[in-house]
C-alpha cells in the first residue's frame, strides 16, 4: 500500500498538494494542475452589485464601500447574475451594516464554495428584500 501511495504521490504530485489542508491549491480543470491564483473583480464605479464569478467558485474574501452612511445590507448570492429587486430573495450569506458604516470586509480562511456562480449586492431593505442601493464599491477575490 505505501508503494502504491508513493508511485501515485511521484507520478501526481499536484494531487497530494491539492488534498494538502495546509496548501491552498485547487485543481484545474482538467485535474491535471495545481491552480493557485485568486482572480479579483471589482466595479468600475457605484453599484449595486457586482457578479464575481458565472461559473462554479470559491469565494475567499470580499469587501464593500457604502457612501450613504444609513443602515443597508450585504447579500451574496449563489447566482450568475444579480436578482431582480423585490421580496423572496435567498441569499447564501447577509450582512447587516448599521448606520453609520461605510466599510465592510470579510477574508475566509475556509473559503465559501458556490456551486452557480457568486454575485454580492448591496440592499437598502434587508436580507429577504432586496432593493438595489447604487452607491456601493464592492470588490472580491474568488477561484
Amino acid at each position: 500500500m505505501k508503494k502504491l501511495f508513493l508511485l501515485l504521490f511521484l507520478l501526481c504530485p499536484q494531487l497530494s498538494l491539492a488534498q494538502s489542508p495546509m496548501t491552498r491549491c485547487a485543481l484545474s480543470a482538467d485535474g491535471r494542475s495545481c491552480v493557485q491564483s485568486l482572480f479579483p473583480s471589482s466595479s468600475a464605479a457605484l453599484a449595486s452589485d457586482q457578479v464575481v464569478s458565472v461559473v462554479p467558485a470559491s469565494l475567499w474574501s470580499f469587501e464593500v464601500s457604502n457612501a450613504s452612511g444609513a443602515a443597508w445590507w450585504i447579500l451574496i448570492f449563489d447566482a450568475i447574475a444579480a436578482p431582480t429587486d423585490g421580496a423572496g430573495q435567498l441569499p447564501v450569506k447577509c450582512y447587516a451594516m448599521p448606520v453609520g458604516t461605510t466599510n465592510f470586509s470579510a477574508a475566509f480562511t475556509m473559503p465559501i464554495q458556490f456551486r452557480t456562480g457568486i454575485v454580492i449586492s448591496n440592499s437598502s431593505t434587508g436580507c429577504f428584500t432586496k432593493t438595489a442601493s447604487v452607491q456601493a464599491f464592492i470588490s472580491a477575490d474568488a477561484r
